[in-house]
């Protein structure tokens, strides 16, 4: 009993030691994208065309690398700028997937398997693309987004009776040439350093809730994949392990309850490959980040349920089928 805790501290040790440095890289760079990258600009990057901008959509991750925690309020904002659902839904399939630093913690994790990398991101980019072109046929991009109560900006207003949105220009003056303070060029000073403290304040608690978050749910993760690998008899887990089509569907059921950061989520696969097929470590590592447990419930409080089952369903009948034909190609390796 004793070396079996031994072995379930040190494999769950491994994991995430392993996995920290990448879920705080990626936490800072998530922070950085989220204050200086606007959806104006990643929408006008989008071309019209349906096929195009499928394919531009999914390959966004390279140069916008957001986590998997962070693309569904982008991707509904993107909505209602009138990106069409299918591309939305191709965004934020792909997007955690060819995220650079989800790349590089899938090469770390898989030394000497460049393949898995190449795998990982051929069937998310593939299954991104797919989901993105069903969606559209099925649901022929009808707007999924639940029904928002608009309210008015509070309005400001200046003694000449004229009305501001703009706090700041309220206490600099307004257009009929009243002066709110007697420093002006003091107030506009002070405004500008407060305004860029505000802005490393927001930073600086962006990153530390992002790292929280995820590194809560990746010590979670591996502290239940090294208790499923170390408690769980090898002779009840490994029929299901061995199976082409059952080794995929509970790696795909485990991932989406741990709901694991997109950054780290390999380490955890590493762990299950070898005792796993090959399939199902992959169907882990692209079903997972682009459906799970939290991004459902977050996706519960933006959009329909229609359209949230037509997606799940989608997606995982892709995953799914791409995690099998692994499988059978490489004879359940």
């Amino acid at each position: 009993m004793q070396t079996t805790l031994n072995d379930l501290t040190v494999l769950f040790l491994s994991i995430l030691l392993e996995a920290l440095p990448f879920v705080l890289l990626g936490s800072v760079i998530a922070a950085a994208i989220g204050m200086f990258v606007s959806e104006n600009l990643l929408y006008r990057l989008i071309p019209k065309n349906r096929l195009a901008g499928l394919v531009v959509v999914s390959f966004m991750g390279i140069a916008f690398p957001v986590c998997d925690c962070t693309v569904i309020p982008i991707m509904r904002r993107l909505i209602r700028k009138g990106l069409p659902p299918s591309l939305a839904i191709a965004f934020m399939c792909s997007v955690p997937i060819v995220n650079p630093v989800v790349i590089a913690s899938t090469y770390w994790a898989f030394a000497g398997q460049p393949h898995i990398v190449w795998l990982r991101m051929i069937v998310g980019l593939s299954t991104a693309i797919a989901a993105g072109f069903i969606v559209s046929k099925v649901t022929r991009d009808v707007n999924p987004l639940l029904d928002e109560a608009h309210t008015k900006m509070p309005q400001h207003t200046c003694s000449c009776g004229e009305a501001h949105h703009d706090h700041a220009h309220v206490h600099a003056g307004c257009a009929c040439g009243s002066h709110h303070h007697d420093s002006i060029h003091k107030k506009a000073e002070e405004t500008r350093w407060n305004s860029l403290s505000n802005k490393v304040h927001g930073f600086l608690a962006h990153v530390t809730n992002e790292f929280i978050d995820s590194a809560s749910l990746i010590v979670i993760g591996a502290f239940l994949s090294a208790a499923i690998q170390m408690l769980v008899p090898r002779t009840i887990m490994y029929p299901v392990a061995a199976s082409p089509v059952a080794s995929v569907a509970s790696m795909m059921g485990f991932t989406w309850l741990i709901s694991l950061c997109a950054n780290a989520d390999a380490f955890v696969a590493k762990s299950f490959y070898g005792l796993f097929t090959t399939g199902a470590v992959i169907a882990f590592m692209t079903f997972g980040q682009m459906i799970d447990l939290k991004n459902t419930m977050v996706m519960l409080g933006f959009f329909k349920k229609r359209f949230i089952v037509t997606t799940v369903i989608i997606i995982s009948i892709l995953c799914l089928m791409w995690g099998v034909t692994i499988n059978l190609l490489g004879r359940g390796a």
